[in-house]
């Protein structure tokens, strides 16, 4: 019973990987209507996802991580001007966790603000996970929180525009292990917290957003070594992926 269980979940995560990968540009027509999409992109695009399978290890151990987020394509267009702005191809993510062998995941994530690109990005962020095992099914809920700062042209080319953001949430995933193979699907709920100053007219837009998410992932192990590759949808406009390479001892 438990095979063919295992054997159905994996080919459920599989398809719904496959359905929810192609990238959807985001779209919007007034200046306030993108802006605030361009707000709520960026945030969103930094908010700390789970970026793993929620497997539970034998022996208590820490989890290293790499994790790197390509931007999706999106909608530059502010009023009636197709603006030029050119963010960074990806945005790079360290994570450090502690999972132990009963369940228990602590992580957290930091950057100093360092330019690539134009863009700088300073944000800090921790997470708390319970896992268990139910058979061949593993699973976790998670609580996260991640703060930061960036900076860069969001809304004209050449300008140094100011982003704040707190975002807090919580998901639940399962996944199942396959020999060397993991996949994993689940979902999540939060809400996220922005300021934004325009260098342009110096106008300052705030926004509370509270924002449903959607993932599916597949990760390989070999040896010490961990990689993932997670597919996130948020609402009905953000379509991304994140890949990570942990090194676990």
């Amino acid at each position: 019973m438990a095979r063919p269980l295992a054997r159905g979940l994996a080919v459920l995560l599989v398809a719904t990987l496959l359905l929810i990968a192609a990238p959807r540009p985001s779209q919007a027509v007034t200046f306030l209507e993108q802006i605030e999409r361009l707000r709520l992109l960026a945030a969103l695009l930094l908010d700390l996802r789970p970026g793993q399978a929620p497997l539970v290890p034998k022996t208590g151990q820490f989890d290293a991580t790499l994790e790197v987020i390509p931007t999706p394509g999106f909608n530059t267009q502010v009023g009636g001007k197709q603006e030029p702005i050119d963010p960074p191809p990806a945005f790079p993510r360290l994570r450090l966790r502690y999972l132990s062998a009963d369940g228990l995941m602590l992580g957290v994530t930091a950057s100093p603000a360092i330019e690539v690109l134009h863009y700088s990005a300073a944000y800090a962020g921790g997470e708390l996970g319970l896992r268990h095992a139910f058979g061949p099914l593993h699973a976790e809920l998670r609580g996260f929180a991640i703060a930061g700062q960036l900076r860069g042209p969001f809304a004209q080319a050449g300008a140094r525009d100011t982003l704040r953001f707190a975002n807090r949430g919580a998901d639940l995933r399962a996944g199942v292990p396959l020999g060397a193979l993991a996949l994993y699907g689940g979902a999540g709920r939060g809400s996220t917290t922005t300021e934004l100053d325009v260098q342009a007219d110096g106008a300052r837009i705030k926004g509370d957003n509270a924002y449903s998410y959607w993932l599916a992932g597949a990760g390989w192990a070999s040896g010490d070594w961990q990689f993932t590759l997670e597919q996130n949808v948020s609402e009905n406009f953000l379509r991304h992926v994140i890949l990570a390479a942990s090194l676990r001892w």
